[in-house]
């Protein structure tokens, strides 16, 4: 039997926390991970377990980081809601205003609201090239040539491959800058956080691999192209291994799946928004916009998965079923695929993250984050 090494800190009162952690290795195949919870701009548990590898020869260390693919959308969506923030975005203009070649082939009329809202029926990339998904230019040339779904505002959905890249070039069209550069400067350096997209090679040195599960209910989608999300991702090049861990991927900005963070980071960042967009005296977005941000767009069936959502403008919403975030029908945040997350609840000023190498099975968070997150509410609530 192997022994599953615990550090870091855990206030008293959450030590119930700890103890559903310390369970996930030794009952619900935890493999390494990390959870830390932020309560009214305070740091409550920062806690990290288990190893990098499969082989338990490497353990996972205080600054280990992994990918929670698509939790880092929302990395994107708040840098749109930053420069709507700063004036240089208005929500309800076309998107074209502000990207020229976005503006055709039925696409004259989006608005950054519908964009940001996933009501822009921009869920697929058939114009791009066989294999060139992890190519910027190619996927924005994609974009510009890809005509809606259905008419922009008549229906939602979850734009899985595509959000990143949305989002991302409107900021640089807005901006001038990358969106990793972006969010860099307003984001992540002021509060000090270890979050980036595209890894360096002494990122990768300290990056754990992401190990699949063969029940996961994107994955098994994103392989079959009869399916949405299979002609959503059909773009892939073909890689040896999973494609997570290639430096195919790693080594490229792509906000739609492949930010490298750890808990403590991306807790953190909703411990900003749960305190209404402020942490320690740096404000990153002004309590209006976000408010904004995060105020439910539609609650229903997704166009693309068929999965019942609850969505505002580039956030989830606490949806019990498939994406629980506690108790707080407002919390909102983003999950990856296998089960990472960050979420903020506004109120009680909580926020709470969880990042691990081992995706669990089926289409929501997994046990092994429910559990936690049950846990820490139960804490709360007494």
């Amino acid at each position: 039997m192997y022994n599953f090494p615990i550090q870091g800190m855990c206030q008293d009162r959450f030590l119930a926390v700890k103890d559903v952690f310390c369970a996930n290795f030794v009952e619900r195949g935890e493999l390494g991970a990390a959870v830390s919870v932020y309560l009214e701009g305070q740091k409550i548990v920062d806690l990290w377990g288990g190893y990098q590898n499969q082989e338990h020869n490497l353990l996972w260390q205080e600054d280990t980081i992994v990918c929670v693919l698509s939790a880092g959308k929302a990395f994107a969506a708040l840098g749109v809601h930053i420069l709507i923030d700063q004036g240089l975005i208005d929500l309800e203009a076309p998107v074209a205003e502000y990207w020229p070649k976005f503006g055709h082939n039925g696409k004259e009329s989006i608005t950054v609201r519908q964009l940001l809202a996933g009501q822009a029926g921009l869920i697929y990339l058939d114009h791009l090239p066989k294999g060139q998904i992890f190519n910027w230019n190619a996927v924005v040339k994609a974009i510009e040539d890809q005509e809606p779904v259905w008419k922009p505002g008549t229906r939602s959905a979850y734009h899985s491959s595509t959000f990143g890249h949305l989002t991302g070039e409107l900021i640089r069209k807005v901006s001038g800058s990358t969106v990793d550069d972006f969010l860099a400067k307003w984001v992540f350096d002021p509060l000090k956080l270890d979050i980036r997209y595209g890894l360096t090679s002494i990122d990768e040195n300290r990056a754990s691999d992401l190990y699949p599960n063969p029940n996961s209910t994107t994955l098994n989608a994103i392989k079959d192209t009869s399916t949405g999300i299979g002609r959503a991702w059909s773009g892939m090049p073909d890689i040896n291994g999973f494609y997570v861990n290639s430096p195919e991927f790693r080594n490229i900005v792509f906000p739609a799946g492949n930010a490298h963070t750890n808990s403590r980071s991306l807790a953190k960042l909703y411990a900003a928004l749960a305190c209404g967009g402020c942490l320690d005296g740096i404000r990153i977005i002004s309590e209006k916009t976000l408010r904004q941000a995060t105020t439910l767009q539609w609650d229903g069936a997704c166009a693309l998965t068929g999965r019942n959502f609850r969505y505002a403008l580039g956030f989830f919403l606490n949806t019990p079923e498939l994406v629980s975030m506690g108790t707080n029908p407002n919390g909102f945040g983003h999950p990856g695929a296998g089960g990472s997350i960050g979420f903020a609840d506004p109120e009680v000023g909580l926020s709470f993250a969880y990042s691990p190498n081992r995706m669990c099975a089926g289409a929501g968070l997994g046990d092994r984050c429910e559990h936690l997150i049950e846990t820490l509410y139960k804490v709360i609530k007494n």
